[in-house]
């Protein structure tokens, strides 16, 4: 298993590496960093040896079950599965929170696959070199990533210092990703550090039409009306951002000209009871957090009833 997974990673690489020498202007320079990049491949992955990484087996009734790792390209089908008005993303941005595994960033197939430019903000850029992956934009204020990191990407990726202090990273990225037609993006990284990065991080994403993705969860909002398709008894949070009248149809607790206050009155951990679930904003704006897995608790089993 773990040949095969080296063996899948390197084709990424070497698919990666070409990408961007297919991209550079400078094609003999690319050569070359592509050249160097490849050599050390193998020391990028002593990093991450799957005998040391992080272990993703759950025991369920005194079973193990292995989680399923996904790739950005599955999130992608995902959640044009679940919300087909969703946009079409134009990038990955990478926070620097809690990351998913090194296969999140494995194409599904190097020949025909989604490639999604990623961004790097600031500090994340040292989780990216530690995966081997090569981010196309590194930017912040810079006060996080390693000196090291910086120096190994630049000539490969772009560098983007931004150092006013009075927005976040997060929120100097979206306004010049904006900028540069790199939005809507799907967001990762956002969750597993402080509380009021959290918050802040769901602050920002409310002004932008864009999608987080965490530990199989994805999170976006709503201002209007969206019609998903999710397998019953699927987990689902609706949030007023920071208030809103909904109506809903298919959810087991039914949300009828129901006034949302983040500060007050939400639908936590509802469950679907229809394979099509439609959400009318009547007024406002609400955070929708949907679970990809399904999860057995006390909300599914009172949700069969």
């Amino acid at each position: 298993m773990g040949n095969l997974w080296l063996a899948n990673f390197v084709k990424f690489r070497i698919f990666q590496q070409q990408f961007w020498v297919d991209n550079l202007l400078n094609f003999d320079l690319a050569k070359i960093l592509l050249q160097e990049k490849m050599g050390k491949i193998m020391s990028n992955f002593e990093k991450i040896n799957p005998k040391n990484e992080q272990k993703n087996d759950l025991k369920i009734d005194g079973k193990k079950e292995v989680k399923k790792n996904i790739s950005i390209e599955k999130i992608v089908q995902k959640i044009a599965e679940i919300f087909p008005e969703a946009p079409n993303f134009k990038s990955l941005i990478c926070l620097d929170g809690k990351f998913p595994l090194p296969e999140f960033f494995l194409p599904e197939n190097p020949e025909n696959s989604l490639i999604l430019p990623i961004i790097a903000v600031d500090g994340a850029a040292n989780s990216l070199q530690k995966y081997g992956v090569i981010p196309k934009i590194i930017i912040g204020d810079l006060d996080s990533i390693n000196s090291a990191v910086l120096n190994g990407f630049k000539g490969v990726s772009e560098v983007v210092l931004l150092p006013d202090q009075n927005s976040s990273d997060f929120a100097k990225t979206m306004a010049y990703l904006s900028e540069i037609s790199h939005l809507p993006a799907i967001i990762t990284g956002m969750n597993g550090g402080c509380l009021d990065h959290v918050l802040n991080n769901l602050a920002i994403l409310a002004d932008f039409n864009s999608f987080f993705y965490a530990e199989n969860q994805i999170v976006f909002f709503v201002r209007e009306f969206a019609e998903l398709n999710l397998p019953i008894l699927s987990k689902i949070s609706i949030f007023g951002a920071p208030e809103a009248e909904v109506t809903s149809v298919g959810l087991k607790w039914e949300l009828l000209n129901y006034g949302l206050n983040f500060f007050d009155k939400n639908s936590c951990f509802n469950r679907t009871i229809c394979q099509k679930v439609k959400l009318h904003v009547i007024s406002g704006a609400i955070l929708v957090i949907i679970y990809l897995d399904f999860v057995e608790d006390f909300g599914s089993q009172e949700a069969k009833i």
